[in-house]
């Protein structure tokens, strides 16, 4: 049944889930119409947001069809929409509010609305939009179709505790049936750490595979740059970056756990020996300098350097401190080979990414949607691995249980997809000072 209630929507929410209408449970939808000035502004862009806005009005054209705005556009839930523009000068908003600001004009449009519809609430992933409108006593709430209820699936340590007998038979038989242990591991658990329920220093390691969890044991690899893993997690993340069964990683964790270089060692290693990843495909969320570079001086690799700073740091301390090859590899020769390929999200639309390691570092601050378009270009033979600090986002539209790295990790989980996994990294292993400051801050 929809809800005796008017949503206004802001652009935010346009950009953040562009099929929005069809997932709002609300009597009247009304959209500004400076929200198509708006993602007008944006739709000619060719970075994630501009798809985003123009995939928002592709959906909309198609729900209007041959029907005039006036009347309503009529959704299949019975919901109407309405596009509304500001007419009522009588409305005045704070002197200090300028009058011209987009945002300034769709609070006009909801003040204007009040006088039509009954119970109106915008509805906005910009925080400082809501507070302004809370300021006009105005209704305001966030667009929360794709948050989370629970991140548990993903952010538990997977540490259970067992009768110690049956740690002894798995040591002895090297598994044990899924079924023995339902009632202690959750079935979309793929490693775990068991421990005796009376010698808390009896443990092992497991793994699922199909039907049983297999003793885990310490992947034999030799990682480039003469890096080890330093806990438990870190072995877990190697052995999930290495199974050819493990399409999808998801690799979760706070700074200095070593998700991106171990990421990048385990890709580039696999790329340089006999496997079916010809080529290392690296990118980064564009988020902190700026969803779209095109405004940067230089060609797309003198655009990307600063950005891509950490990924050619780590690609450095790896190279350098190598001793698996005969001859000396350095980035350029590996970019010459095209066994490596540096690249903007904002140009892997239209790809078909085959025979490809692809990491997608900062992935905390892309949003569920832009996940979703990036992983329909994964072709054949290729792995996508996604990292990101879930605790540290610098998208001020996204937050710890809606952005795209947390609602897609969750989805996989749940759907207890074997193809897809989430590696959780809490040990920070970069220094002291990391450590220190990723816990106390």
């Amino acid at each position: 049944m929809l809800k005796n209630e008017t949503l206004v929507l802001d652009t935010s929410v346009c950009l953040h889930h562009p099929e929005c209408l069809n997932h709002l449970n609300s009597q009247n939808i009304i959209i500004p119409s400076v929200v198509f000035e708006e993602l007008d502004k944006f739709k000619t862009s060719m970075d994630l947001r501009g798809y985003s806005a123009r995939e928002f009005l592709r959906n909309f054209d198609k729900l209007k069809g041959d029907q005039k705005l006036k009347d309503g556009i009529p959704l299949k839930n019975g919901a109407k929409v309405y596009v509304k523009y500001f007419y009522n000068k009588k409305i005045e908003l704070p002197p200090e509010f300028d009058a011209f600001k987009m945002d300034n004009i769709i609070l006009k449009i909801v003040l204007q609305s009040q006088e039509e519809f009954e119970n109106c609430i915008l509805l906005s992933k910009d925080t400082n939009l809501r507070i302004k409108a809370e300021i006009l006593s105005i209704k305001a709430r966030d667009y929360t179709f794709e948050k989370q209820q629970s991140l548990n699936n993903i952010l538990s340590e997977n540490v259970f505790h067992i009768d110690d007998t049956i740690i002894d038979s798995i040591y002895q038989k090297g598994t044990i049936d899924i079924e023995e242990l339902k009632n202690v591991i959750p079935e979309h658990v793929k490693y775990a750490i068991l421990k005796g329920e009376v010698n808390n220093k009896k443990s092992v390691l497991v793994k699922k595979d199909n039907l049983v969890y297999k003793k885990f044991d310490v992947p034999n690899v030799k990682l480039m740059g003469n890096i080890k893993a330093s806990n438990v997690q870190q072995q877990f993340l190697i052995d999930a970056l290495y199974d050819p069964k493990v399409k999808i990683v998801f690799i979760v964790g706070v700074a200095g756990t070593g998700k991106t270089l171990l990421a990048l060692n385990c890709g580039l290693e696999q790329v340089l020996t006999d496997t079916p990843y010809k080529r290392l495909i690296v990118s980064r969320s564009p988020i902190p300098m700026g969803r779209d570079i095109g405004y940067l001086p230089g060609n797309l690799e003198e655009k990307m350097n600063p950005w891509l700073a950490p990924i050619w740091d780590n690609l450095e301390y790896i190279l350098e401190n190598d001793e698996s090859f005969d001859t000396e590899i350095t980035i350029e020769e590996l970019i010459r080979m095209k066994q490596l390929e540096v690249s903007s999200l904002t140009y892997m639309r239209g790809r078909s990414l085959q025979n490809a390691f692809i990491l997608i570092d900062e992935a905390q601050n892309l949003t569920n949607h832009e996940i979703k378009t990036i992983l329909t270009r994964v072709g054949k033979n290729s792995k996508i691995v996604f990292t990101g600090d879930i605790y540290q986002i610098d998208n001020p539209f996204l937050s710890i249980d809606d952005n795209g790295l947390s609602i897609a990790s969750n989805k996989f989980t749940e759907k207890k997809n074997d193809i897809a996994t989430t590696i959780l990294l809490t040990k920070s292993e970069r220094s002291d000072v990391a450590a220190i400051a990723a816990e106390i801050l």
